[in-house]
């Protein structure tokens, strides 16, 4: 009967942890029901005493007991599961908030800012007012840029600078207008907005609230880039690629070719001017400054040619180095620019420096002959990786929209060294010289500035 008694107990406790006297007694080699009541407590009653009523009790009653102490385990274990649910829910809610204050996934933010030390120690304008002193200014421009098929672009332009109009600013009254110079706000203002998608493969379209014209181009015909005076900047096209910033509507194509084969561009749009935003005047009025621009451009790997056209309503202003300077069409008046630039530099950088060529023709359309005519031309020549890589220098000559028929030549000139002090800084050290400006007061004019950007 002990032995019955003992085997229906492993039988029926068999697997189950709190069965720890039949454990160790397994690692002997024994069976069970050899062991069987050795371990008991020296009070407790003997197992050979159980009888089998005794033993299925007993059984019962750990079972119970494993059941219950199991029981506890996963409440336990379930109240710590809800509470880690709801810490994970605060977390994602708190994501979600974040999300909602932060820039989608397509948007970047990049910026540039400019600091440029400078002056023209002999700058006298023919009024007699002196603007020779050295200045120190900045200009901070910020890209906010969005993707919304990988394909497309929403760019909004924040911009500030403190430049006064002389003798760094004013396009189309200086002849020593700064590249990074503008209109002496420094508020900080949105002077880009404008979304550009594709159609098909090849054509891509453009729709502005604000856009500059060069920016509704596909294809600027030069590799000369000193940053530094504006003229240089233009193409030698002063009139063709100029600053009219405003809304309008834009077109570009593309051909599609073999890898490393020339190819054609072309380029369409339609910008307004000053009064576009005026209910009285109107997006389509002539007296709105209109520009309607085109360009057909032929690019390879390491050269290029455009040649385009523009026409300006009254309103649009006229840039003339040696006459009427910053001169505005007046009603029923028009402009006619033609430009023709291109450029070729080597396949890789060495000695051979890349040559930049432009020229651009002012017609006016007017009924007493006034502003006159004009014509443009610039060669700028430029070394790339000069001692290292990164490093640039380089010099342009020419000449900014001269009336035709009218008195002297402007002419300018500039030189200019640009290191790269890292991948985001650079500084670039510049000296330039301009005679027979229609501004001025002297013959000729010289200045000279140090420029140091930081993009980020």
């Amino acid at each position: 009967m002990p032995i019955l008694a003992c085997s229906l107990l492993a039988l029926q406790l068999k697997g189950i942890a709190f069965a720890s006297d039949l454990d160790n007694s397994g690692q002997t080699g024994e069976h069970p029901a050899d062991n069987c009541g050795k371990n008991l407590p020296q009070n407790s009653p003997r197992i050979s005493h159980l009888n089998s009523g005794d033993v299925t009790y007993l059984g019962l009653k750990k079972t119970h007991l494993f059941i219950a102490n199991s029981q506890k385990i996963l409440l336990k274990q379930s109240t710590q599961d809800t509470q880690f649910d709801v810490r994970t829910q605060a977390l994602a809610n708190r994501l979600l908030s974040l999300e909602y204050q932060n820039f989608s996934g397509s948007t970047t933010l990049t910026g540039e800012a400019n600091m440029v030390i400078g002056g023209a120690p002999n700058y006298h304008q023919t009024n007699g007012t002196s603007n020779n002193a050295t200045t120190f200014n900045y200009d901070l421009r910020l890209f906010l840029d969005s993707s919304y098929t990988g394909q497309d672009l929403l760019r909004i332009r924040l911009r500030s600078d403190n430049f006064n109009k002389f003798p760094f600013g004013s396009s189309n009254s200086n002849i020593f207008k700064l590249v990074k110079a503008s209109n002496n706000d420094t508020g900080l203002r949105a002077d880009r907005i404008y979304y550009r998608f594709p159609l098909g493969e090849q054509w891509k379209l453009t729709i502005a609230a604000k856009i500059q014209i060069s920016d509704a181009y596909d294809f600027k015909p030069t590799v000369y880039d000193s940053q530094i005076l504006d003229l240089f900047n233009l193409a030698g096209a002063a009139g063709l690629y100029n600053k009219t910033i405003g809304p309008g509507i834009a077109a570009s194509w593309k051909q599609h070719v073999t890898q490393g084969r020339p190819y054609w561009t072309a380029s369409a749009s339609f910008i307004a001017g000053d009064n576009a935003t005026d209910s009285d005047y109107g997006l389509f009025n002539q007296q709105s400054a209109l520009n309607g621009n085109l360009q057909v451009g032929l690019r390879s790997e390491n050269w290029g040619l455009a040649v385009g056209y523009r026409r300006g309503t009254d309103g649009t202003r006229v840039a003339d180095g040696n006459g009427t300077a910053g001169a505005t069409l007046g009603y029923g008046e028009y402009a006619n620019n033609l430009g023709i630039s291109g450029y070729w530099q080597p396949l890789k950088s060495n000695w051979t420096p890349s040559i930049s060529l432009g020229y651009g023709y002012t017609q006016i359309d007017s009924n007493d002959g006034s502003p006159p005519d004009s014509q443009s031309w610039v060669l700028g020549v430029q070394w790339n990786d000069v001692f290292a890589s990164g490093n640039a220098a380089g010099f342009g000559i020419g000449q900014p929209p001269n009336a035709t028929g009218e008195g002297k030549k402007a002419w300018l000139f500039e030189l200019f060294y640009r290191q790269r002090l890292s991948d985001n800084i650079s500084t670039t050290a510049a000296l330039f010289m301009g005679t027979n400006a229609a501004q001025t007061a002297e013959s000729s004019n010289w200045g000279g500035v140090i420029q140091t950007q930081f993009r980020f």
